[in-house]
């Protein structure tokens, strides 16, 4: 036991003089310092009642030294904070290694404490995919050598987004500052760069009084550098061209004779930029006012030269320049012929000259050289290369390729395209032709014509069978071509179908012919296939054919025990009792209807197919029942209207129309405002 309180002992002692607490003078373990020290060199956070204990007995020294040592636990995250907000300053991204331990961290210290970093440090910024970061140490490098430059060293600001690199920048690259910006220089003390500004606005001054000098601007009275004309006349002493703005200024300000000499400059301009465009370089006289001027002006313009012109540039020997003008008409000319004429440069290069040049021989263009004009906007000479194209190939067609002229504007290909059409020629046009010596050509048109003639007959022929005399159709039309089809028996496109339907064409004959193919075709797969779901197609088509028989006929043998899709067999049963109800045999038919029903109660079809049957024995109300038990479950109402039209119109006692007809006026006389054409006029008493 006293070895232990010796230990004990020894300990304290110990912590006493590690924490710099000897002065206290007892030394018992069971002293509340002991507690104190033992968890501070434990790192244990220790209380407020602790602390306030140590400073009562003023041992401040162990206080530092346990503060200290709680700071050195507390630095690694004090380091990865202080690294987190130079990374963000710094803009480094997630890329390469930003740990403590690499050397982007010391870097980034310098960087913020120096204000610049060394370019070979810039250089490993940029390898290690610190991009932004690297430019932002040069932009700081350039702030740095710009502050030592204009003599503001002493602003301590190394940021780039500082005001003060923003006014160094205008002041190196010679520019003037603002009044905000002089005021920005005086409230920092920076008057070394002040100095330098002012002393740049007085070189200013002094330039802007020469310009107006030399330019005829002297009666513009102020001489500041920062009115408008100083900028204008710097640009003229550029010897590059005023906006519209700047003439706009000096006719405002009355300064019309440096108007002058800004127009005789450009035109200076324009006139040594046309002479090298149009090798006339070695012709030393520059002044606009002289004739090789009007030349290459007309040259520009795409305009051909007159014959003394030609002399003029010949005497002068000019020999490129008249070669250039030669080139020139000629591309003028291709330009106009090909409808290029929004192509606005005279000079025969680049891709659209090469292109028409083409054309012109005769040649067909490639997918790229169309996609090339298309892309440039050039539609209408696209069109006329198709056209071209066209025309080649008629040529080949009907023996004409002897016939040179290529355009589409030539009478051939009119002619061309009237012998394709099937169309008869007129005697010029054929006058044409042999004056041409294209006797295989007038041959051939020939032969059209009667193939032509012996397809008009035809056309109308079969228009007369399917019922459509009374319409023009041309034998070119999409009427020929579908009648044709079903004289053949070929089943329809669905969008000729669509197309009769919206002619108010599929009826009567067509209609017959129609639906007799549809019918056949699907009885057809049913044999093919064994699938009975071809039966209701069939049936259905045979109906509208007016063949219920031939309906009733598929459906007479079928095994309906082995059939298990109820659906099937309530299409069946459907479509079977719509048959008998074509015949007049309603009872079957309501049997049909019923058992449809049963197999298929969702279905809406069996339930119009009752409320028809049901108007059809002229039982309207119960009629009305089931079309709306019908509609209940998915029917169109416009279907139901066509049930009771079609029982109606096929009415063949009078007096049961004139019952139903009554019957649906009382009912809903707008609704079925149509059935009014039914009733027949009593005939008058003589």
């Amino acid at each position: 036991m006293n070895d232990e309180l010796q230990l004990r002992a020894k300990h304290f002692a110990a912590l006493k003089s590690k924490y710099k607490a000897t002065q206290y003078e007892h030394s018992s373990p069971s002293s509340l310092l002991y507690l104190i020290l033992r968890k501070a060199d434990l790192e244990i956070e220790l209380t407020d009642l602790e602390l306030d204990w140590l400073r009562d007995r003023q041992l401040f020294d162990t206080i530092d030294l346990i503060w200290l040592a709680r700071r050195r636990r507390e630095e690694p995250q004090r380091l990865e904070n202080d690294f987190s907000h130079l990374k963000s300053k710094y803009q480094v991204g997630k890329v390469g290694d930003s740990s403590l331990a690499s050397r982007l961290y010391p870097l980034l210290w310098k960087l913020d404490s120096e204000g610049t970093i060394t370019d070979a440090e810039v250089k490993w910024l940029q390898q290690q995919g610190f991009a932004r970061t690297a430019s932002l140490a040069q932009e700081m490098g350039r702030f740095a050598a710009l502050k030592g430059k204009y003599k503001a060293t002493g602003y301590p600001e190394s940021s780039p987004d500082s005001p003060l690199y923003q006014i160094l920048k205008k002041l190196d690259a010679g520019k003037r500052l603002t009044g905000a910006d002089e005021n920005w220089l005086k409230k920092y003390q920076l008057f070394d760069p002040l100095e330098i500004f002012q002393k740049q606005e007085g070189a200013r001054a002094a330039e802007f009084s020469q310009l107006k000098s030399k330019y005829q601007a002297n009666q513009h009275q102020d001489s500041s550098p920062a009115s408008p004309l100083y900028n204008i006349l710097q640009t003229l002493e550029a010897d590059k061209p005023l906006s519209e703005s700047d003439i706009s200024w000096l006719k405002k300000v009355g300064l019309s004779e440096t108007i002058a000499i800004a127009q005789d400059m450009e035109a200076k301009r324009q006139f040594a930029a046309l002479k090298a465009k149009y090798k006339a370089s070695q012709y030393e006289d520059s002044s606009p006012s002289c004739h090789l001027y009007k030349i290459i002006a007309r040259l520009e313009d795409g305009k051909q030269l007159q014959e003394s012109d030609t002399n003029w540039l010949k005497k002068r020997k000019l020999t490129e320049t008249m070669a250039i003008a030669e080139e020139v008409a000629r591309f003028t000319a291709l330009k106009n012929k090909y409808k290029a004429t929004q192509y606005k440069d005279s000079l025969p290069a680049g891709n659209l000259y090469q292109i028409l040049g083409r054309l012109e021989a005769g040649n067909q263009l490639s997918h790229s050289e169309i996609n090339w004009l298309q892309q440039q906007g050039f539609k209408e000479t696209v069109a006329l290369a198709q056209e071209m194209l066209h025309f080649a190939a008629l040529k080949v067609q009907y023996r004409a390729t002897s016939y040179l002229d290529s355009h589409p504007s030539s009478p051939l290909y009119q002619i061309l395209r009237k012998i394709d059409r099937g169309k008869l020629l007129t005697d010029s046009e054929v006058t044409f032709l042999t004056e041409n010596q294209l006797f295989t050509t007038i041959a051939l048109a020939r032969d059209i014509e009667k193939m032509a003639l012996a397809r008009e007959k035809h056309c109308a022929a079969l228009k007369e069978k399917y019922g459509v005399s009374q319409r023009t159709d041309s034998p070119d039309s999409r009427l020929y071509t579908i009648v044709q089809k079903l004289e053949e028996g070929e089943r329809l496109e669905e969008m000729e179908v669509a197309w009769l339907t919206q002619e108010a064409l599929l009826h009567f004959e067509i209609a017959i012919a129609y639906h007799t193919i549809e019918a056949n075709f699907y009885e057809q797969e049913f044999k093919n296939t064994g699938s009975q779901w071809h039966l209701p197609s069939a049936s259905s088509h045979w109906r509208k054919a007016g063949e219920p028989k031939r309906a009733l006929e598929l459906t007479d043998r079928l095994q309906w025990d082995t059939i298990k899709e109820n659906k099937l067999k309530s299409a069946l049963f459907t479509t079977r009792g719509g048959a008998f109800r074509d015949i007049g045999d309603l009872s079957e038919a309501e049997k049909c209807a019923r058992q449809a029903m049963a197999h298929q109660p969702d279905s809406h079809h069996p339930y119009t197919l009752m409320g028809a049957i049901c108007y059809e024995r002229e039982q309207y109300s119960e009629g009305d029942y089931w079309f709306n038990e019908a509609i209940k479950r998915g029917a169109n109402p416009r279907d139901m209207d066509a049930e009771i039209k079609r029982v109606v119109k096929n009415a063949k006692d009078e007096s049961k129309r004139r019952k139903v007809v009554e019957y649906l006026l009382k009912k809903d006389p707008e609704r079925y405002a149509w059935a009014k054409s039914y009733l027949k006029k009593p005939k008058a008493k003589s």
